[in-house]
């Protein structure tokens, strides 16, 4: 029997995963019965052997960091599923594992299966990771969109966080004292210098970005309470998709209509998507953020209907 390549390891990764992902909780046997009838069996073997099973089991810890046990009673399932859930990273990995399995078992689909496009530059990507595992900083030209010359910076690389189809490095640079964010599809070149830093310990971006819709985020910003009437229309995309985890319906309207609750850091990233439902959400509270959603609309007005100002 010949070695089997690296890829197809992975998708046999990815395939037992998923199946006890979807699944829950499965016996030897029953994965058994699900193995002799998946599209990844190339060999149309009856059973994943022992050895090959338990080799499996510890390249998805080792590879995925998902732990797959096995209970008193023979059942076998993803420890901490719920935890899994909770961790960003993980999760997400987890979907793309899943997405990953099923196109290759359907791969006559692939023209009718359409993702979102990611903004480039992913090659940015390994590099900036690279650097944080090695607690090395990093070097890099940088232009953003008000900018008209690129800028060179020397930062600490703290994590990376996806945000509406794009990638942000978030790092304390030389000469600032807090962290800035820099999409990767507006570095021009990053490498890695040989110079250390430390993390503070137990730092976690988790804890860092609990406050924050997006990735705006600075030292003099203060979470407030945030209320808003929303249009029944828009109200079961609310209720199926929150925006943020400390989202809350808070009073449902007879005809339909419902008031949300924020708590949370008000930066530019949230207050673009409360205005992306137009004149379907209305501002209750704070004041000051109904202040300027009505001075917006008023703007508007003008700028649409100047002939009746």
């Amino acid at each position: 029997m010949k070695k089997p390549s690296v890829s197809y390891l992975l998708e046999c990764y990815a395939w037992l995963t998923e199946l006890l992902y979807s699944q829950k909780s499965l016996t030897k046997e029953q994965i058994d019965e699900y193995w002799a009838k998946a599209s990844v069996n190339e060999e149309h073997t009856p059973n994943i052997p022992e050895s090959t099973f338990y080799r499996w089991r510890n390249a998805v810890q080792t590879l995925f960091h998902i732990s797959i046990e096995c209970d008193s009673e023979g059942h076998y399932s993803i420890e901490s599923l719920e935890s899994v859930k909770g961790n960003s990273s993980q999760y997400w990995l987890l979907n793309s594992l899943v997405i990953n399995k099923i196109l290759s078992e359907n791969k006559e689909l692939n023209k009718q299966v359409i993702f979102e496009p990611i903004s480039s530059d992913l090659k940015f990507l390994a590099t900036i990771i690279e650097a944080m595992r090695d607690k090395l900083q990093v070097h890099f030209t940088y232009q953003n969109f008000k900018q008209t010359t690129p800028i060179e910076f020397t930062a600490k690389p703290y994590f990376v966080k996806q945000f509406r189809q794009r990638w942000y490095m978030i790092a304390l640079s030389d000469g600032y004292d807090e962290f800035r964010h820099y999409s990767l599809d507006r570095m021009q070149s990053i490498e890695i210098t040989d110079i250390p830093y430390t993390m503070p310990e137990n730092f976690s971006a988790d804890e860092y970005f609990k406050d924050v819709y997006g990735v705006t985020i600075s030292k003099s910003d203060k979470k407030e309470l945030i209320k808003v009437l929303v249009n029944y229309k828009q109200v079961p995309y609310l209720r199926s998709l929150p925006l943020h985890h400390s989202q809350k319906e808070i009073e449902t309207k007879p005809y339909g209509d419902a008031i949300f609750s924020f708590e949370l850091i008000p930066n530019a990233e949230f207050i673009s998507e409360l205005h992306s439902y137009g004149m379907d959400l209305i501002v209750l509270e704070p004041k000051w953020l109904q202040n300027e959603f009505y001075a917006d609309y008023e703007l508007l007005y003008k700028h649409l209907y100047p002939e009746e100002i």
